[in-house]
């Protein structure tokens, strides 16, 4: 792709398939934990995707690209617990996002990506300041319930904003803030948008598995503020609906609170 685009500088397919190669590179890296070769490999995919965004400003998939490279280079950082870093990455890709979410509500992509910058900061800062770890989930979440709106059946947005939910629900559960009914409450949306997967003809592999961990997690905050019949009636339903390796867990609570 170099010789071509030394070739042919304005094709701009040459330089996004290049820009895509070093994202591509860098998820190797990151993966076989040489971050120093990712961090390289997502400058050279950002500095790519700003020239195209600069030279395209009309077409949306680089600046949709840019926000995901961004992202990609916060995760980097976090790996190597440079959290200025990460968040001043975060940060861009989220800038990036919310102007092309405005520009274009009806798209997915940029939409789904900026969801889960905002939760990957949310991570961060949960062992910083809880308020703006929820106020992060709020964003993420208020930005996918209103793709839902105009994608009803669209099962990865509904998978996605059901793990978010059951995220922010399981935090609200720690020591340091017992929101314990603010937690049940989320655990409660989670199933309302997981449901209709398994209604549909079509359905999607991790649906079941989705629906019994908020089963899982609503039964574990039900315990915790003793409704006990609750509980036991939520880890049944995560019972018939897992076989995978949270079955345990879920016996294990079970066998406890016998």
């Amino acid at each position: 792709w170099e010789k071509l685009i030394e070739e042919s500088p304005k094709v701009a397919k040459y330089q996004s398939s290049l820009a895509l190669a070093y994202n591509n590179q860098g998820n190797v890296y990151r993966d076989t934990a040489k971050l120093d070769e990712a961090l390289n490999a997502r400058q050279e995919a950002i500095k790519l995707y700003n020239r195209l965004t600069d030279e395209n400003p009309a077409v949306p998939y680089y600046r949709s690209e840019l926000a995901v490279g961004y992202h990609n280079l916060g995760v980097d950082y976090l790996r190597m617990k440079n959290h200025d870093a990460a968040r001043s990455a975060f940060e861009q890709s989220i800038e990036i996002g919310e102007r092309l979410v405005s520009a274009y509500p009806a798209l997915t992509e940029p939409c789904v990506q900026l969801a889960k910058t905002y939760v990957t900061r949310a991570a961060l800062f949960k062992v910083e300041d809880a308020a703006l770890a929820l106020d992060d989930y709020d964003r993420a979440i208020t930005r996918l319930e209103a793709l839902l709106e105009q994608a009803a059946s669209h099962a990865e947005v509904r998978l996605l904003l059901a793990r978010i939910y059951l995220q922010r629900a399981a935090y609200l559960t720690q020591p340091l803030l017992q929101q314990r009914k603010e937690s049940l409450q989320d655990c409660k949306r989670a199933i309302e948008v997981l449901t209709p997967i398994l209604e549909s003809a079509d359905v999607h592999p991790d649906a079941k598995s989705q629906l019994a961990r908020a089963y899982f997690v609503r039964a574990t905050t039900l315990d915790l503020l003793e409704c006990y019949d609750e509980a036991l009636s939520d880890w049944q339903q995560a019972l018939k609906l897992h076989a995978g390796p949270e079955r345990a867990n879920v016996l294990d609570s079970l066998e406890v609170g016998s």
